[in-house]
């Protein structure tokens, strides 16, 4: 039986995505500023939320070096945290805790207000497949204090950048989903199923979106992974210089942009 707490924290969510995305549009005018491709990190507003006691997190220390300007919040056993952008703006948002489960569950219910903001996961030590889960739960990084704080702070200006860039390019296409204008990021018209994943990629970008979604999306039947594997591969083709689909393991595609005049790549 799903935990009550959970439950409330899910309608909690549901109620302010709405009043999230009318503020994001409002701040759009302001968000791309001419020069945000020098990006320094003691630029970047970082929201960090803590899991269980903040002052006894070993990387607590690390992130407060990785990350100058940044504000904490601490996650409630029932997974309330001030993370929403809507009434506090931030740049990137950085996730602590020892827990693995806990953090892909506190994804998984802020991830409608969160789909415009980079992610980053900071656990004292993780394995490969711990870091994949993450990864496939939308976390865009998955970092721990062993890693050199000069090498954490260039990722963390690369995700910015790549998803200021992400919506700058979407900003411009129609927001009815059912439409999607080709010639934005195609050289070669797609077909139907190509358009409804590229559709759903393009919706959904810079973040990943698993294969079991994607196999859904091209009608009332259901496409196999493999037919999905060859769409895919055929609509890479297609895409005009910038666009890539990255695959993440254990299984999803991700629509992003890269400039490569910006300095950064994935």
């Amino acid at each position: 039986m799903r935990n009550a707490a959970t439950a409330l924290a899910e309608f909690a969510m549901q109620t302010i995505v709405r009043q999230d995305c009318e503020a994001t549009l409002k701040r759009s005018s302001l968000f791309f500023q001419p020069d945000w491709a020098t990006l320094n990190v003691r630029d970047i507003r970082a929201r960090a939320a803590l899991f269980g006691d903040g002052n006894n997190l070993p990387q607590l220390n690390w992130m407060e070096l990785c990350f100058p300007n940044q504000t904490f919040t601490a996650v409630s056993e029932s997974y309330i945290a001030d993370i929403s952008p809507a009434g506090n703006d931030f740049d990137i948002l950085v996730v602590a805790g020892n827990d693995m489960r806990r953090l892909r569950q506190l994804l998984r219910l802020y991830r409608p207000l969160l789909h415009s903001k980079p992610k980053i996961a900071v656990m004292p030590a993780t394995t490969p497949r711990e870091r994949a889960a993450l990864l496939n739960a939308g976390f865009d990084e998955v970092c721990d204090p062993r890693m050199p704080i000069p090498e954490a702070q260039a990722r963390a200006v690369s995700l910015v950048n790549r998803y200021r860039t992400t919506a700058l390019h979407v900003s411009q296409k129609p927001q009815n989903r059912c439409f999607l204008d080709e010639s934005k990021i195609t050289v070669t018209a797609l077909t139907r199923r190509e358009q409804a994943i590229c559709s759903l990629l393009l919706e959904q970008s810079p973040n990943h979106v698993s294969i079991s979604t994607l196999c859904n999306t091209t009608g009332a039947k259901m496409i196999t992974r493999s037919s999905l594997r060859v769409l895919t591969s055929k609509i890479r083709t297609k895409l005009r210089e910038g666009w890539q689909i990255e695959y993440a393991n254990p299984g999803s595609y991700a629509l992003v942009f890269e400039d490569d005049n910006s300095g950064f790549s994935k």
